[in-house]
């Protein structure tokens, strides 16, 4: 979910800034098209390359993100 928020958020303010620059108006199609582009570009970097090599499981735990493991949750685990 935030793959995808982050990439409509960069689709439509890269669309916005283009057509500020331009003097053109903003087309939001040109905005859903290029995030869809970038969302496909960023799901296939993520599970071709960095899910393989390890990458994006050792960033996840050096942050603490979403379903890593914290130090408490292990604490009593190992008494029987």
């Amino acid at each position: 979910m935030l793959l995808a928020a982050a990439a409509l958020v960069t689709s439509v303010v890269t669309s916005w800034i283009s057509a500020l620059h331009h003097h053109e108006a903003f087309e939001l199609y040109q905005a859903l098209l290029t995030f869809g582009g970038v969302f496909l570009v960023a799901v296939a970097s993520h599970f071709g390359f960095w899910k393989p090599t390890g990458v994006a499981d050792a960033a996840q735990n050096a942050i603490g993100g979403i379903g890593g493991k914290h130090a408490a949750d292990s604490f009593g685990s190992d008494a029987s």
